[in-house]
């Protein structure tokens, strides 16, 4: 899982970069901030190639919104390189655990309809399941602090399974009993942050048992249909399918279309200009002046930070003036996302890759969009999946296959 960190501190100055080359901004930021919003686009289109080349990543797209309108949404490179089929932006990516952050809103849409209490304990909503037994307060394990990981809840990662293969089922993955699955269950003291997507699990199951449906569904339905995502979806449909991108591992190798049975977690498809679409319905939303889902009071519990700078299914900044700066990324094995919005002004960036070399040209670019925007920061990758790590599940997986 790879995460990205700002960090307003002048002194933390580090990018880090899964290869060797480390790409920096070829121009001073001060000559960044001066650029016009054309000038910027005409920056950024013409770093991109040049990144994705030097990083040997296959296809890649950027959407960047200002003042809450597109800006522009465009690929780049191909979706599939064997058939030379470009990105364009219609074009089906999968998102990662940018998927949290799309569950998070069904989750407040639930608590908008009353259907759900933030601070009621999960086992309030479950009738077929329970946490199995441990040292710590059950009762702790609230809605809330599942959004936000801070409920001390097992399972940091889960794994795709090949779209040949019959993934297991919820009830399975909750209970740990297939190869290579922890079961869920409260591992550590609530109330500090612990990334789990276990927690999501859970979430999911609750979902399902409150609504008496399937969790995609449902989320389709009250969810990404009303906010107009038309190629949005925690299915991988039929009609999604031709359009999906080809993935490739850190050697640009084709990988499979992995499904996930924790949906909620990491099973989400968009497209680039769906994600443009959604940061807008999120900034108007915040600020009342929209709300085909959420009410303008959700939207800001939304994004209120719980612990430190988690909010509820994205990482919640409160910057100087009262502006917040909403983000998330994506990392599934193929793929890797970035979204990030600035909720008063309307101004955001989304960045999706078809390669799992893809932070290097995530940080690279958002770093000039900071700049742009006259943040007073710089884009730190962190990342705790090291090559070594992707070289030896990728050589499993395909001896498994």
């Amino acid at each position: 899982m790879k995460r990205i960190r700002f960090f307003l501190s002048s002194t933390l100055l580090i990018m880090l970069f899964l290869s060797s080359s480390g790409v920096s901004a070829t121009l001073d930021r001060t000559d960044i901030k001066l650029m016009s919003p054309q000038e910027f686009v005409s920056y950024i289109n013409k770093k991109v190639p040049v990144l994705m080349r030097e990083e040997k990543i296959p296809g890649a797209a950027v959407v960047l919104v200002q003042k809450g309108r597109i800006l522009q949404v465009r690929g780049f490179g191909y979706r599939d390189k064997a058939k030379k089929l470009p990105v364009t932006t219609e074009t089906v990516f999968q998102v990662g655990s940018i998927s949290k952050s799309m569950t998070a809103w069904g989750v407040m849409k639930l608590v908008q309809d009353g259907l759900v209490k933030l601070d009621f304990p999960l086992e309030t909503y479950l009738v077929h399941w329970r946490l199995p037994a441990s040292e710590y307060d059950h009762s702790k394990v609230t809605i809330r602090a599942l959004l936000s990981d801070t409920a001390g809840i097992s399972v940091q990662k889960y794994l795709g399974y090949h779209p040949s293969k019959k993934p297991p089922s919820l009830q399975e993955v909750l209970a740990g009993k297939k190869l290579g699955l922890e079961k869920v269950y409260v591992k550590y003291e609530p109330g500090e942050y612990r990334y789990s997507e276990g927690g999501y699990a859970l979430l999911q199951l609750a979902f399902e048992e409150i609504t008496r449906e399937d969790f995609a569904r449902y989320m389709e339905r009250e969810v990404i249909t009303p906010l107009g995502l038309k190629n949005t979806s925690y299915r991988w449909r039929s009609d999604l399918q031709p359009k999906t991108a080809k993935c490739y591992d850190m050697y640009g190798f084709t990988l499979p279309n992995y499904i996930f049975t924790v949906k909620a977690a990491t099973g989400l498809y968009s497209t680039p200009a769906d994600l443009g679409k959604w940061m807008i319905a999120a900034s108007q939303t915040f600020v009342g002046k929209s709300e085909p889902v959420l009410d303008k009071r959700t939207c800001q519990t939304l994004f209120t930070p719980v612990f430190a700078d988690y909010g509820l299914g994205c990482i919640a900044e409160i910057l100087p003036f009262g502006e917040r700066y909403i983000s998330y990324n994506g990392s599934n094995h193929g793929w890797k996302a970035y979204f990030g919005l600035l909720t008063k002004e309307g101004n955001g960036i989304a960045i999706l890759t078809n390669s799992d070399r893809g932070m290097n040209l995530i940080g690279p670019v958002i770093d000039d969009w900071f700049a742009w925007q006259r943040l007073n920061r710089r884009a730190v990758v962190v990342d705790n999946t090291p090559l070594y790590f992707l070289d030896l599940y990728t050589r499993v997986r395909r001896l498994l296959q």
